[in-house]
């Protein structure tokens, strides 16, 4: 492990890297495989790490980090860790979208249930209402010509009476001008 600037290190390593990205002493550090220079090193990758600008490490830290066969198992455990922790999330998300899914399905059932109810009870209620029309509609053509029958037949029966009166009254004209003078009246000038 070497510091090649203020933000970065070089370290070898036997394998590609573990990850893009590890927590580094609670930094999380980004990984960037280099190009090979040297032949004489064909078993070990070098690897660039670039730190974050806004928590360097200080002194004491660096010391800390340990160039041996330890770091790549820390690594591994941080891998480890790392997509464990990713998994679970992402476990955790999966089982939330399912749950939001079977939720939206079911409120679609019951809304369909719903509807297909409103739909079959509008549908009696149309037929219902057209089989009312249908009968109030017969009822008034029915009473409409009882009236209309009635009518006549009150009009024809008013005609022949009122022919009857008529008759009657010629006729008592005609009695009473056959020459009966004693009936009539003198006219007043």
């Amino acid at each position: 492990m070497k510091q090649t600037g203020s933000e970065a290190w070089l370290i070898a390593a036997e394998g590609p890297p573990p990850a893009p990205y590890v927590n580094l002493t609670g930094i999380i550090v980004l990984i960037a495989e280099k190009e090979r220079k040297n032949p004489n090193l064909q078993n070990f990758t070098k690897l660039e790490i670039k730190a974050q600008p806004c928590m360097p490490m200080s002194s004491e830290d660096s010391m800390s980090v340990r160039t041996t066969a330890s770091s790549a198992t820390r690594f591994d455990d941080l891998k480890k860790e790392l997509q464990t922790q990713i998994n679970a999330t992402i476990d955790e998300r999966m089982q939330e979208t399912q749950n939001t899914i079977e939720q939206v399905q079911r409120k679609i059932a019951e809304n369909d249930c719903k509807m297909e109810a409103f739909e079959r009870k509008t549908i009696a209620q149309f037929n219902t209402i057209k089989t009312d029309q249908q009968a109030l509609a017969n009822t008034l053509q029915s009473t409409s010509e009882g009236i209309l029958g009635r009518m006549q037949s009150m009009f024809q029966q008013f005609q022949q009476e009122t022919e009857k009166g008529f008759t009657m009254l010629q006729q008592q004209l005609e009695t009473r001008g056959d020459g009966n003078d004693e009936n009539k009246r003198p006219r007043q000038v």
